[in-house]
């Protein structure tokens, strides 16, 4: 292969990246312009407000830690399934993935719903 190859992009490429680059950039603009907002709000309501916020956001940034994680690993596992023609196989890895992501988030959920009401 030229080195070619890796520096010129056809217009085509960049349309595919862009095609799914601005959905995913989009979306994460729109939750933090959110959070913003609500921030902005709870701003009015004083110190102990916003650090009962602080605390929510960090038990829920463990929530879903677990799922986000086993999420990355599965569009890795994915990706390397469909590159390799086995498209079958990634199909059943994703729901497998599923699965286990909802099975963490509950386990998660119960264990800090227990932990606060103890």
């Amino acid at each position: 292969m030229d080195f070619e190859y890796y520096i010129k992009l056809s217009k085509h490429f960049i349309g595919k990246i862009l095609r799914i680059g601005i959905p995913s950039a989009m979306e994460s603009m729109v939750y933090h312009s959110c959070q913003l907002v609500f921030t902005l709000y709870v701003t009015y309501l004083g110190a102990e407000a916003m650090a009962t916020k602080q605390y929510a956001g960090n038990i829920s940034s463990y929530i879903y830690l677990f799922s986000m994680a086993i999420g990355m690993g599965t569009s890795i596992i994915v990706g390397r399934l469909v590159g390799a023609r086995r498209k079958d196989d990634a199909y059943k890895r994703v729901f497998d993935s599923v699965k286990w992501a909802l099975l963490a988030t509950v386990i998660i959920d119960v264990i800090i719903i227990f932990s606060v009401c103890l």
